[in-house]
């Protein structure tokens, strides 16, 4: 016959989180970000997932420095763990340069211009990712329907405390809409109702 042996573990469930060494982020931002909560089973991949994400939210407002350290420590019979978010937030990283690759349309100052992050402005990928939008209405506005441009390479200068950006741009083709005899509206509110745009 076949011999079955089952093993029986108990589960441990999270209790309270608290968090030290914290200063740009508030517990709650950290707390929602960990994604640990309060009763859930937890497990050493959640708390891996959990340091994780800290990680990510810290790196995407350019503390590329940043430790994070997350355990878990019973507390007693009632089969919770108290979690302890330990963080080492480490120095925000200033844009050291930002390069634009590939586009011979305009000057690269005239495009830095329509951007949020500027050489010298803390490093924020949300702020990165905004000033990416800018540049692709600005293309898709002049009639560069395609246009691609590239997730932003980083290359961060630990000694430095600065980040350099590069950002590959390809304008792609140039659509010029021209319209005759529309005589009755112009041609910039014909121009709102084409689908292409």
């Amino acid at each position: 016959g076949v011999r079955v042996q089952y093993t029986f573990v108990e589960k441990i469930r999270v209790g309270i989180i608290r968090i030290k060494g914290r200063d740009y982020f508030s517990a709650r931002r950290l707390r929602s970000a960990a994604g640990l909560k309060r009763g859930n089973d937890l497990s050493k991949d959640g708390i891996a997932g959990a340091r994780n994400r800290i990680l990510d939210l810290y790196k995407g407002a350019g503390f590329f420095d940043a430790s994070v350290k997350v355990e878990g420590m019973p507390e007693g019979k009632n089969q919770e763990a108290e979690i302890l978010i330990t963080i080492d937030e480490g120095k925000r990283a200033r844009v050291a340069d930002i390069i634009l690759q590939r586009d011979t349309i305009w000057r690269a100052e005239d495009l830095a211009s329509l951007m949020k992050l500027h050489k010298g402005d803390y490093y924020s990928e949300r702020e990165m990712d905004q000033s990416i939008q800018a540049l692709e209405r600005h293309y898709i506005d002049k009639g560069y329907l395609k246009v691609l441009i590239s997730p932003p390479e980083l290359v961060y200068d630990e000694a430095k405390g600065e980040v350099l950006l590069t950002l590959s741009i390809e304008a792609g083709p140039h659509v010029d809409v021209l319209f005759e005899g529309a005589e009755a509206m112009a041609p910039e509110a014909l121009k709102k109702k084409l689908l292409i745009f």
